[in-house]
């Protein structure tokens, strides 16, 4: 049996959405940047099931760990991504501060 494994650290880029999945499982997807460099950033979109304490956490901004399972797939545009089934989430750092507007 050959099992395949990825694990990212990165930034959380936006909060999570709440879906319902063909068989009736409910879950959520969010997506995380990995610095390649100063310029560039590989996406991966993280779908979840479970996990639902750590939700609120999950924010724009936010340094986490997850580890699951690869699924290669390709946007409606033909650019090719990698989704991730999660199965471990550890959230690193603290939780990025709300940016406060500046009074006139």
């Amino acid at each position: 049996m050959t099992i395949a494994s990825i694990t990212v650290v990165g930034h959380v880029g936006r909060l999570p959405k709440e879906f319902t999945a063909p068989s009736g499982k409910k879950g959520y997807n969010f997506s995380v940047a990995v610095n390649i460099n100063k310029e560039d950033a590989q996406w991966f979109e993280i779908f979840v099931y479970g996990f639902e304490n750590l939700k609120p956490y999950i924010v724009p901004g936010r340094l986490i760990y997850v580890s699951g399972v690869p699924h290669p797939r390709t946007r409606s545009d033909g650019t090719p991504y990698i989704s991730i089934s999660a199965t471990e989430i550890t959230l690193l750092g603290r939780k990025p501060e709300p940016e406060v507007e500046d009074s006139p």
